[in-house]
């Protein structure tokens, strides 16, 4: 089943242990899941885990870069969707639109009263692993 990770719900897993991180783990481990991603959305999450103010070690971000680079690409360029409350969102859902997506993880309150994309799901940390 195709999931969709928020990334802030990837900085949350590289800066502390807890159940954003289990949420990594579990998806990258777990042959059930396919952790899909758009180029706009591999693109995003390399900028952000760069960016000083985290810190992170050059090994973590490299590693994280050979991760994001084995996760399945999707094509959402025929895929529609808005989000006046941030538009910079848009491409998560276009992404979950598009690959058909059970969950779409994500720790962003812009989605709190969101519960569903199309088909997907919209799930915290706490309520995806609660669902295994």
């Amino acid at each position: 089943m195709n999931v969709v990770v928020d990334t802030n719900v990837i900085v949350s897993s590289l800066l502390r242990a807890g159940k954003p991180r289990k949420v990594i783990a579990t998806v990258l481990e777990n042959d059930s899941y396919d952790w899909v991603i758009t180029d706009e959305i591999r693109k995003e999450y390399e900028e952000v885990i760069c960016r000083p103010k985290f810190h992170l070690p050059s090994d973590v971000i490299e590693d994280m870069f050979r991760i994001f680079s084995i996760l399945p690409l999707i094509d959402d360029s025929n895929v529609q969707a808005q989000f006046p409350r941030d538009p910079t969102d848009e491409k998560f859902l276009r992404s979950c639109l598009a690959s058909n997506a059970k969950y779409f993880i994500t720790g962003d309150g812009d989605f709190r009263e969101t519960k569903q994309i199309g088909q997907t799901l919209v799930v915290s940390a706490s309520e995806f692993l609660s669902r295994l």
